[in-house]
């Protein structure tokens, strides 16, 4: 694993992504929860790919808008196939 690999996570907490954000866990937790916001939920924990974040920063200022969230998220679906289960 290089130097750079682990300077830059895949994946924030809950609390990086606020003091990135700068909006409050409840905003994020709210979002997740609604499916407006990308985020990858392990037995109950939340972790936000760093790379969603970093989409939505590129969108807002390549297009010099507000970008809402949801638009980097797909329908809620109500179950996953995975490997036939």
């Amino acid at each position: 694993m290089s130097e750079s690999d682990v300077s830059v996570p895949r994946f924030l907490t809950v609390g990086q992504a606020v003091k990135l954000l700068g909006v409050s866990a409840m905003t994020i937790y709210r979002a997740v929860d609604e499916g407006g916001f990308p985020a990858v939920r392990t037995r109950g924990r939340i972790s936000i790919p760093a790379k969603a974040i970093d989409a939505m920063e590129e969108v807002a200022v390549s297009e010099m808008r507000a970008v809402d969230s949801s638009e980097f998220t797909l329908p809620k679906r109500n179950s996953v196939d995975i490997g036939g289960r």
